[in-house]
């Protein structure tokens, strides 16, 4: 991940360990963090917290605390996020400051290393006025919330970094008015998201049929098919469904292929053609070229890699088995 400014980082004073408070922060995470520094406010915890993963990582993690977070060198690579209960398979770049909202599953896949960042975990309070009434976010709108490119925010961060680091007499009443800012701030953001008109987006039982449709196989469902499932009409289903997750419904069927090709192709010795067959596609031809375009690869490659991958995790696992 890539830092957006360029504005030198303060060191981070390193707090005494404490029995529990790993638990405590680390939510629903595999690997807890080491907590660095902290700053405890009426309306939210401020932490900076520093993992290392050891491996490539990837799970789906619903949390029910409103958390707000800026990375910190050392970066670790790349991360990318996606909404695996809205548009499975629909993934988006992790910038350097993001927001994690509540009551909706993430699934973030990262790369190993060791990194650390300052989260703001918001009050139940705190929680409330800011989300009570608003309207679920969009996909748009959520997957913008994981690349926050908004300045005064970033700004805002850094200042409380400095406070959480520093301590001293004054830190408390100044995080405190800089949460007050960020809470300012998150509102705009989030006014940003235009909740659509009564009836703008597919009901909750549409969206389960089509699901259901493509989950169910055999050949690629058109929009007309895929509308009369729903039983509207294709201009409606092509807005209410952009409304709903943010992508097109044609984008969104060909990511759902496309991840039912890779389970073929991890999972077994069908040809490249049977698999084409098996995902809906008329031809092998036409299949490479949509599986290239989503996954930057062909997929013999990608069939390949998997197959070293797996090679590589065997003979680790025997050499674990083996004696001492």
């Amino acid at each position: 991940m890539t830092l957006h400014s360029s504005i030198p980082m303060p060191a981070v004073r390193p707090l005494p360990e404490a029995p529990g408070r790993d638990a405590r922060v680390a939510g629903s995470a595999r690997v807890p963090p080491r907590v660095l520094a902290e700053l405890a406010t009426r309306g939210a915890l401020v932490q900076v917290l520093e993992w290392h993963w050891p491996d490539l990582t990837d799970r789906t993690v619903v949390e029910h605390e409103l958390m707000l977070e800026l990375s910190l060198p050392p970066y670790a690579g790349t991360a990318s996020a996606s909404f695996p209960t809205i548009a499975p398979g629909t993934e988006c770049g992790i910038g350097t400051l993001f927001l994690r909202y509540p009551g909706i599953a993430i699934r973030t896949r990262a790369e190993a290393g060791t990194f650390r960042l300052l989260r703001v975990t918001f009050s139940p309070v705190r929680q409330q006025a800011l989300l009570g009434d608003r309207h679920a976010p969009s996909l748009a709108m959520l997957q913008r919330l994981m690349n926050i490119r908004g300045e005064a925010i970033r700004t805002v961060m850094r200042q409380l970094l400095r406070e959480a680091n520093e301590g001293g007499p004054g830190s408390a009443q100044a995080g405190e008015a800089l949460v007050s800012v960020l809470e300012v701030e998150l509102v705009r953001l989030f006014g940003e998201d235009v909740e659509p008109k009564a009836g703008g987006r597919l009901a909750p039982w549409q969206f389960r049929r089509l699901r259901e449709r493509l989950e169910a196989g055999g050949d690629r469902p058109g929009v007309t098919e895929l509308a009369a499932i729903c039983g509207i009409s294709v201009r409606h289903l092509h807005r209410q469904f952009l409304n709903l997750t943010g992508v097109t419904i044609s984008d969104y069927v060909e990511a759902h292929l496309v991840n039912r090709a890779k389970a073929l192709l991890a999972g077994g010795n069908r040809s490249i053609r049977e698999i084409a067959e098996a995902c809906g596609f008329d031809h092998a031809n036409s299949f490479s070229r949509t599986f290239r375009r989503a996954t930057g690869m062909t997929p013999m490659r990608y069939r390949q890699r998997r197959a070293a991958r797996a090679g590589c995790e065997r003979a680790g696992q025997h050499d674990h088995d083996g004696p001492e």
